[in-house]
């Protein structure tokens, strides 16, 4: 009878520790997007109204190209957090949960993996 109290009390701190590691995770990505996206909004204004060989040079700019690539990702994994949070608290149905969990973490990882082949080939200055 202990045995199974204490494997429930282990099980539950370990639950309350993932629930807490992600509430963590999603205000240090809050925090992070606060800055990146500031400065992104302050770029994307001037860079709608360049031309082709300017928005190359943009992208040429190593500062630019990593910072663009930090607000994409950071973007992107604070967006899973978001969505996984909605998805375990209003889909009831496991067998649904697990399904979508599962194709939405191969969705970041196919969007996250597009970015930074995408970016880096604007990098090195290939036309896309």
């Amino acid at each position: 009878m202990s045995i199974n109290k204490n494997n429930s009390e282990t099980n539950l701190q370990k639950q309350r520790n993932i629930v807490l590691n992600h509430w963590i995770l999603q205000k240090v990505s809050a925090l992070i997007l606060i800055p990146t996206g500031i400065w992104f909004l302050f770029i994307i204004k001037d860079f709608l109204y360049y031309d082709f060989t300017n928005k190359i040079l943009w992208f040429k700019n190593f500062y630019n190209s990593l910072l663009l690539s930090i607000f994409i990702l950071v973007s992107i994994f604070h967006l899973r957090l978001g969505l996984t949070v909605v998805i375990e608290d209003y889909i009831h149905s496991l067998k649904r949960k697990k399904t979508l969990l599962s194709l939405l973490e191969i969705l970041y990882l196919f969007l996250a993996v597009f970015t930074v082949i995408i970016i880096s080939i604007l990098y090195k200055g290939y036309n896309v």
